[in-house]
């Protein structure tokens, strides 16, 4: 049944869809160049339609990754139209009086709590807001607080679950005060006035900004707006860099049949030098991603950056709501199947031949795993180190993507080679648009590859996952292309077995 029948029918018995009834709410953000002492800061303001009931309650910035009490980078917290309670218990969460449905303005500044660059040597740099004389590179949910206008309707990121679909705004963004020359790039626009009509209200906090010295190149396609904020000299031209971006967007699109984001920004600068190596960090959201890089990082680590963080635009933002505090019991999923996505899509965007993807899959993933120094520990003890230990940290990107070669092996064989894991996304992004609030759980993914082909994918992650016992790569996990031969780790192909046609028809 169509969604305009079902309302037609609610109407008639009384009631009116909230999502149908009420027009996008008024949402207003001011950031302006400012100063704490003589240390750059942003002085920012957001405006916004109260609830009904007169109180209001703010959730500020507090965990995000591995960072802590981020509430402590927000100063000078003020409010026009409104006043607040009394603090409670908890410093990260401040209620607001007012009339009901009053136009409320939440004023606060902040700034850069590290020292310096950002640089590989302290985590927190890469994590948390950089505000500093040349440029501003933050995560949004970061740096604004999030706003409970009525128990369950949350404008941001809600420290629980959602109890409501959220709703949508007109937002209107305005830069202020900052020196002609920066650039002033959000997923929204570039440039010191910026507007987006009838988007999810959230859609603000799940993305990113990058102001400052960056160049900003811009491309538009079947799927979209993609906006590139970068600074430094890398392997590719900036425009190389885009078309990149926008190829490895749209593969991903089209694979799990989703059009993903209708405008997001990517940003990436580059950090110190290291006295040794390289290195490449990123981080992504529904509306974006940014990255930082040593100057000599090479193309193929970039690769692996740009192609991993975009296909988190699906995986896992795109699939519903996760509990809160299970981000990590889940890595094995939306680290370890992005992983195994990432890959394909640099095949799809023929960054890799089909040679090149087995023997990577095989380095990376197969290998990887088998030669991991953890790689029995259950998931129960990756929660417990996913942040202090890097063997941890790591084990779940290789358990996740050798389950989903598996995976997608099982399913290309039940199938006869019509489907694919990336069916199974699919499905899950297309049960998440149709309910907001369905939460993503391993029974849920389990039973989604089941009606593909996989005969046991909850005893998969039962065993292999919760319990870490060994998980062995099928011989036929590559298709037609090769056979895995698990005595001696290695692949075997026929003469030009990559390069047939069969290959080519089972890796689509």
């Amino acid at each position: 049944m169509r969604l305009s029948t079902i309302a037609c029918a609610l109407c008639l018995l009384g009631f009116t869809p909230p999502a149908l009834a009420d027009a996008p709410l008024p949402l207003k953000l001011v950031v302006a160049n400012a100063k704490i002492g003589n240390r750059p800061a942003l002085a920012m303001s957001l405006t916004f339609r109260a609830g009904p009931d007169g109180r209001t309650i703010l959730h500020l910035p507090n965990e995000w990754a591995s960072e802590k009490e981020l509430w402590r980078g927000i100063k000078q917290l003020g409010a026009t139209n409104a006043t607040f309670a009394p603090p409670g218990p908890e410093p990260q969460t401040r209620a607001l009086n007012h009339t009901p449905n009053a136009e409320v303005t939440v004023t606060w500044v902040i700034g850069q709590d590290y020292t310096g660059e950002p640089n590989f040597g302290d985590t927190k740099s890469l994590f948390r807001a950089t505000v500093n004389d040349h440029m501003v590179v933050a995560a949004l949910q970061t740096i604004l607080p999030s706003i409970e206008r009525a128990p369950g309707s949350i404008l941001g990121i809600d420290p629980g679950l959602r109890t409501q679909a959220p709703p949508t705004c007109n937002l209107s963004i305005t830069f202020e005060e900052f020196p002609k020359a920066w650039a002033l790039a959000t997923a929204f626009g570039n440039g010191a006035q910026q507007s987006a009509t009838a988007i999810p209200c959230d859609a603000l906090w799940d993305s990113n900004l990058a102001l400052g010295d960056f160049r900003i190149r811009e491309a538009r396609d079947a799927h979209g707006v993609v906006r590139l904020a970068v600074r430094g000299a890398w392997a590719l031209s900036d425009e190389a860099l885009l078309a990149k971006f926008v190829a490895g967007r749209a593969a991903a699109a089209d694979a799990f049949q989703d059009n993903g984001p209708a405008q997001l920004l990517i940003s990436l600068a580059a950090t110190p030098p290291l006295p040794k190596g390289n290195a490449v960090f990123g981080t992504a959201f529904s509306y974006g991603f940014f990255g930082f890089a040593t100057p000599n990082a090479p193309l193929s680590a970039l690769k692996v950056w740009w192609n991993h963080e975009q296909v988190h635009y699906w995986i896992p933002n795109r699939l519903g709501q996760i509990a809160p505090g299970t981000e990590a019991s889940l890595a094995w999923f939306n680290e370890g199947f992005t992983d195994y996505f990432s890959l394909m899509n640099a095949y799809r965007t023929h960054e890799l031949t089909a040679r090149a993807l087995g023997e990577e899959m095989k380095e990376r993933v197969i290998d990887g795993y088998l030669k991991s120094p953890v790689r029995d520990a259950p998931n129960r003890k990756i929660v417990d180190g996913f942040w202090s230990n890097r063997d941890l940290q790591e084990l779940p990107y290789q358990r996740g993507a050798l389950l989903a070669l598996n995976w997608n092996a099982e399913i290309k064989k039940a199938s006869k080679g019509e489907h694919s894991l990336a069916d199974v996304i699919a499905t899950l992004a297309d049960q998440a648009n149709q309910n907001p609030l369905v939460m993503l759980t391993p029974s849920r993914l389990a039973e989604a590859a089941r009606t593909f082909g996989v005969t046991n994918a909850a005893g998969d992650i039962a065993a292999h996952v919760d319990a870490g016992r060994l998980l062995v790569s099928r011989r036929d996990v590559f298709g037609p292309c090769a056979n895995y031969d698990s005595a001696t780790g290695t692949l075997a192909a026929d003469r030009g077995a990559w390069e047939s046609a069969a290959c080519a028809a089972w890796l689509k």
